[in-house]
C-alpha cells in the first residue's frame, strides 16, 4: 500500500514538472502571434527610443 502511494505521488509531481516546463512553453509558444519578425521590439515599445 505504501509502495502504490509513493509512486502515485511520484507520478503526479512528474506530471506537474512536466506540464510547467515542457508542455505548456511549448503550446504558448505556438500560439502567440506577432505583428514584426522579430516580436514587436522594432516598435521601439520597450526603450522608446523615439526614432519614429
Amino acid at each position: 500500500m505504501q509502495t502504490i502511494l509513493v509512486l502515485v505521488t511520484f507520478l503526479l509531481a512528474a506530471g506537474f514538472l512536466i506540464k510547467k516546463f515542457v508542455w505548456n512553453p511549448i503550446f504558448e509558444a505556438r500560439q502567440s502571434s506577432t505583428g514584426t519578425l522579430d516580436g514587436e521590439k522594432t516598435k521601439c515599445g520597450r526603450k522608446d527610443c523615439g526614432c519614429h
